[in-house]
């Protein structure tokens, strides 16, 4: 049974999962039960971000493919946490599909993009997705000054501008967002 707030449900067991190349990152994960999985916009969003609750406590992520047919949801540390569960565990998922072109922007990266309409404009190109992962890359800065410089990078990255000489690094990490190599 769903609420007004969640338009689905299910019940399924948290379970490990490996990605990438001989599947040695593990993640603990929900797989989306295929029924449920026809009744949703997967063909035209493969990366079908939701929002809704594990065993009670708040989500967000993305249903993704497995590669094999099926489509799962990460289940962060924090989220097992909050509600003391692990793979293995039977849980209930209530979610709704989210906007998929919302982006949290992180104010620092707001500020500077207000403050400059060409790097506003260059912004508003992105797709959401880039946008999105540049907004995590600003939001994961541990120190003030590590979250300053990625600003700096990303506003110069955008726009095309001369590479100052302090921002090479950050500017050269960015390039595989832009489909550019990395400088060898």
């Amino acid at each position: 049974m769903t609420d007004a707030w969640y338009s689905h449900e299910f019940d399924a067991a948290l379970e490990r999962h490996g990605v990438g190349r001989g599947r040695q990152i593990v993640y603990t994960v929900l797989f989306l039960p295929p029924e449920l999985a026809r009744q949703l916009p997967l063909d035209q969003h493969p990366q079908l971000r939701i929002e809704g609750e594990i065993a009670d406590v708040p989500m967000a992520g993305a249903f993704i493919s497995a590669g094999d047919g099926r489509r799962y949801v990460m289940v962060s540390p924090d989220v097992q946490r909050q509600a003391g569960v692990g793979p293995g565990d039977w849980v209930t998922m209530r979610f709704r599909v989210a906007d998929q072109d919302a982006v949290d922007v992180p104010p620092a990266l707001e500020a500077a993009l207000g403050r400059d309409a060409e790097a506003q404009a260059a912004w508003t190109g992105l797709t959401s997705g880039r946008r999105r992962a540049l907004a995590h890359l600003v939001a994961s800065a541990r120190t003030d000054s590590t979250r300053d410089r990625r600003v700096a990078a990303i506003v110069v990255a955008i726009t095309g501008r001369p590479v100052p000489p302090a921002l090479a690094a950050d500017v050269d990490r960015l390039a595989y967002l832009f489909g550019r190599r990395r400088a060898p």
